[in-house]
């Protein structure tokens, strides 16, 4: 049975909240619903898969909770994001957390910055990834459900249920639908499936090495939604547990990407990632992890949590600034907003510090510096080629490689090996972004990956 759920609900009478949620929804895709009050919500109101509840509205935390309450019952499934006043205190966020709040953001967050676009895009679409009908095995039991995707109605339909097994046939006419999903909650889960086949075929070495994306993705995710999140729940250890989880995926990524050799057929799949660089950080760090191999460069795993960590501070910028950058319209900023935009490294690393998750010295120098460019005109603090690390450098070419190689609608899809050639040309004919030594070195790399 297909899943008809509304995408996007708002609970709220305020006419700016409600062209701020319509604008996210248009702008993705989503369908829309909007009920005033809690009473018209609860006695007609369409559930969605997010709900965002205006608990700004409410005299008291304890109104809020009630809010809170009441859509958890109405919607016990949704993610619900529980809108609260600037002046609400963490205690009171958690308060309200604790009575069925899924995020708990600040009025200046909903209408200033950009969490919501990213919490919309991994409770929508990204609440399913895409696996392969290669992926299963025949006669073994599956610890979670399996979906295809309706195009044309845009839902999923589920093909598989937890506990069912494939016949040979019924893989054979799944594979003529097309890409199958699985729900994200599901990643765990399904990497300890792939991992259990014991394949050390080409086709097995992909199969884990896209379990182990997958769990990297969804454990990031999971990670950058409890850094917006203002409730007091979102406690330092639970932080802790994720970074540790996050380092442990990306070195056993890292090391089964060394024996497969194709990050470009596990992370670009599919489209995962419709919101930036944020929702990119797993495939970007993928590719330093290839790259990086390939360069035999040392310290390769603190790259890859460079790379996850670097680009969280884009969930701090305006609205605005984010539609351009999704629509990779850059050259568009105003000048106000190319200033804002170039201190968002520096926002990065205050969002981890305020959350005083663990990060060492060289891995701080290492996210500020991913933007930066050999000829000192790069950000936030201009380095200049002497004073650049490799890891920040092929960082930084991973973000351009992951740019120009992303799929998008509307846009023709360029060969990955046509996207390495450009960026190399392009430096050799206009040096600047990167030092001659790491040029140097990333072609050669890249010769080698192509004999």
């Amino acid at each position: 049975m297909a899943e008809e759920k509304l995408d996007f609900a708002l609970v709220s009478s305020r006419a700016e909240v409600k062209t701020r949620c319509q604008r996210v929804c248009e702008d993705f895709g989503y369908s829309f619903g909007n009920s005033a009050t809690i009473e018209e919500f609860l006695e007609k109101g369409e559930p969605g898969r997010v709900v965002l509840a205006d608990c700004v509205v409410s005299d008291t935390k304890e109104a809020a909770a009630e809010f809170a309450q009441g859509i958890r019952f109405k919607a016990p499934t949704c993610f619900l994001i529980c809108v609260v006043s600037d002046r609400l205190d963490k205690e009171g966020a958690a308060f309200i957390k604790k009575s069925g709040a899924s995020l708990i953001l600040l009025q200046d967050e909903l209408m200033n910055m950009s969490k919501l676009e990213y919490a919309c895009t991994q409770m929508v679409k990204a609440d399913y990834l895409p696996v392969k009908t290669s992926d299963f095995s025949i006669g073994k039991p599956l610890p979670f459900g399996v979906y295809h995707l309706l195009p044309m109605r845009k839902k999923f339909l589920q093909c598989a249920f937890e506990g069912a097994e494939f016949t040979d046939e019924k893989l054979k006419k799944l594979s003529e639908v097309g890409e199958l999903y699985i729900k994200k909650s599901a990643a765990e889960e399904f990497k300890k499936y792939v991992s259990s086949m014991n394949d050390r075929s080409a086709a097995g070495l992909a199969r884990r090495c896209r379990g182990q994306f997958l769990a990297l993705y969804a454990s990031y995710s999971e990670l950058v939604l409890l850094l917006t999140d203002q409730s007091e729940q979102s406690s330092f250890k639970q932080g802790e547990e994720l970074v540790k989880k996050c380092r442990l995926l990306a070195g056993e990524l890292m090391t089964a990407l060394g024996e497969f050799g194709n990050a470009w057929e596990i992370v670009n799949n599919s489209s995962i990632g419709e919101f930036g660089s944020t929702e990119r950080a797993p495939a970007i760090a993928a590719y330093a992890a290839l790259f990086g191999l390939q360069m035999n460069l040392n310290n390769i795993d603190d790259m890859m949590m460079a790379a996850l960590l670097a680009d969280v501070g884009l969930l701090l910028l305006p609205p605005a600034i984010s539609a351009k950058i999704r629509d990779q319209k850059l050259d568009r900023f105003t000048e106000e907003e190319k200033a804002v935009y170039r201190k968002y490294p520096l926002r990065s690393l205050d969002v981890i510090l305020t959350r005083k998750l663990p990060l060492e010295e060289k891995l701080r120098d290492l996210m500020l510096a991913t933007h930066e460019r050999a000829d000192g005109t790069g950000f936030p603090k201009g380095i200049t080629g002497r004073k650049l690390t490799e890891g920040a450098q092929l960082i930084h070419f991973c973000r351009e490689f992951d740019r120009r190689t992303l799929i998008r609608m509307g846009v023709q899809r360029v060969d990955q090996k046509e996207a390495r050639v450009q960026i190399i040309n392009e430096e050799l004919n206009h040096p600047g972004m990167f030092s001659p030594v790491f040029s140097e070195k990333l072609r050669q790399a890249f010769l080698k990956m192509n004999n």
